[in-house]
C-alpha cells in the first residue's frame, strides 16, 4: 500500500493504492513502476509491505529473552500520510495479545515493554516509576474484550496524549544505551 507521496500534494491520489494498482495505471511492470514512483516523489514515497507471520512473531515476543519494540519511523502528523498501525498500536497490540492468550500477566507484559529493556540498555532513569526517574507514563484502560485503549501519555513529564488525542510536543529525546 502506498502510504505517503513524500508530502507532494500533486501525488496525493496515489495514497491508498497498491503498487500493483499503480503499475497497472502507469502501464508498467511492478519493478519499473516502483522506480517511477520513487522518481515522481523524489525518493520520499512510503510503502507498507505486510510480510510478517503474526503468530510466529507473537510467540517469539512472549519468550522471556525477547523485548517488544516498534520499527516504525518517527513521522510528523502530515495529513498526506497514512500511518501504519505500528506507529501507534505496537504496545497496545502486544498487551492485548499477551493478556488474551494468557501468556503473561499484565504486570509482566508491562515490564517487558518498559523496565526490562531500560535495564538491559542501562537506562537507569527510565522504565519504572520511582523518585528521580523520567516521567514517561501511559494511562490505558482494558475493555471487556481485552482491548487496550491508550488514553493519556506523558513524555518526560509533558503531556503528549490527552483523551486519545496527540498533543504536539518536543519533550522526547534521543536515548543512547548506557552499556
Amino acid at each position: 500500500i502506498i502510504a505517503g507521496a513524500g508530502g507532494k500534494l500533486e501525488y496525493g491520489h496515489l495514497i491508498g493504492m497498491t503498487l500493483a494498482e499503480f503499475a497497472r495505471s502507469a502501464e508498467l511492470p511492478e519493478p519499473e513502476a516502483l522506480y517511477r514512483l520513487m522518481e515522481l516523489t523524489e525518493l520520499r514515497a512510503t510503502i507498507f509491505l505486510k510480510n510478517v507471520d503474526t503468530e510466529r512473531a507473537l510467540a517469539a515476543l512472549m519468550d522471556t529473552k525477547a523485548f517488544v519494540a516498534s520499527n516504525a519511523s518517527g513521522l510528523d502528523n502530515d495529513r498526506m500520510m497514512i500511518k501504519h498501525e505500528r506507529s501507534y498500536r505496537t504496545f497496545p497490540a502486544f498487551l492485548e495479545a499477551a493478556l488474551k492468550r494468557k501468556a503473561l500477566t499484565l504486570e509482566a507484559a508491562v515490564q517487558k515493554i518498559t523496565a526490562e529493556p531500560a535495564e538491559f540498555l542501562g537506562l537507569t532513569d527510565r522504565g519504572r516509576i520511582a523518585e528521580g526517574a523520567r516521567a514517561d507514563l501511559t494511562l490505558f484502560s482494558i475493555g471487556t474484550e481485552g482491548d487496550v485503549y491508550v488514553e493519556h501519555a506523558l513524555v518526560n513529564g509533558v503531556p503528549a496524549l490527552e483523551k486519545g488525542v496527540i498533543i504536539e510536543t518536543s519533550a522526547g529525546e534521543v536515548l543512547r544505551a548506557a552499556r
